[in-house]
């Protein structure tokens, strides 16, 4: 599953690149995707709209389960809890709740742009970008123990993921020039 942010549109596809599908079209700048594939949904944020949809993998089914006049970002799914977590670059916050919007719940606050987001569920962590601060941030699951990780000020973080203790964060440098850099964790 990929998007064309811009076009508003979710596609889907072969592990080598054939068969392209259009799944979804038009609801806007979307940014964060998530894919459950064992209960075969699809959700994503549309930050134009401050909303977050579901549809079935196939496209199907679209739905919107959580409307706000926020700008949305990033999301992640814990797809055996049956939770998104995602951040709200307006208020500067990371939210989460249930695949049908509801239980709503408040983990995060900062004063920084929130950037992209990545989960850690074997160690229970989230993590995040403050991308005016330089920083790389986590906490528990459930919003406690904030600790910044990373302290890189001057940097304009773009994304940053946590695989095998190593985060990997890329850094726009320029219009030309990107950098990917690689921290133990």
């Amino acid at each position: 599953f990929f998007t064309e942010s811009f076009a508003g549109n979710i596609k889907s596809c072969k592990i080598d690149g054939s068969d392209i599908q259009l799944l979804v079209t038009g609801t806007g700048l979307i940014q964060g995707l998530g894919v459950d594939p064992g209960r075969q949904f699809i959700f994503w944020t549309d930050q134009d709209s401050g909303d977050i949809y579901r549809a079935y993998t196939d496209g199907s089914g679209q739905t919107t389960i959580r409307e706000t006049t926020t700008s949305l970002y990033d999301l992640e799914l814990d797809v055996k809890h049956m939770k998104i977590y995602f951040s709200d670059r307006t208020n500067d916050e990371i939210q989460v709740m249930d695949y049908d919007g509801s239980n709503l719940q408040l983990l995060v606050s900062s004063n920084g742009v929130m950037g992209s987001m990545s989960t850690d569920f074997d160690d229970e962590y989230i993590y995040w970008i403050e991308r005016e601060n330089g920083y790389i941030k986590r906490s528990k699951l459930d919003g406690s123990e904030v600790t910044t990780i990373i302290n890189n000020q001057g940097s304009n973080m773009g994304g940053q993921d946590v695989t095998q203790n190593y985060f990997i964060s890329g850094d726009h440098i320029s219009e030309t020039n990107q950098e990917l850099r690689i921290f133990p964790n």
